[in-house]
């Protein structure tokens, strides 16, 4: 049989100790810069996202207040189309009442213009 070598742990040190825990403190730094970089990068973010915002807010309103221009000019032109259409009514009902005696105030200007002529 052979024989078994016993290993032996040694124990640590105070300046192996030290040693894992300044590489801890370099991985903490390491943590705590990413995460302020990942914090600045994030406001960054958040600002650009604001500032897309107000522009898209702008937009919105002037599109609004457009719509309500062109509402309003459509509501004046229908009036005045409304106003047209009753004048060219109130002409068609002048013409159909009073069309037969034009008609023969016409003839009878023709027959006076053979008569002097």
């Amino acid at each position: 049989m052979k024989k078994v070598k016993k290993m032996t742990k040694k124990e640590p040190t105070i300046s192996d100790v030290m040693g894992v825990v300044d590489g801890l403190t370099g991985k903490m730094d390491s943590l705590t810069e990413s995460l302020q970089d990942l914090t600045e990068a994030v406001q960054t973010g958040f600002a650009r996202n604001e500032e897309k915002f107000d522009r898209h807010e702008k937009i919105i309103t002037a599109l609004y207040e457009g719509q309500e221009n062109l509402t309003d000019r459509l509501n004046d032109i229908d009036r005045r189309l409304i106003n047209t259409q009753n004048r060219v009514e109130d002409v068609a009902e002048m013409l159909e009442e009073n069309g037969e005696q034009i008609f023969d105030h016409e003839r009878r200007l023709l027959r006076v213009e053979k008569v002097v002529a």
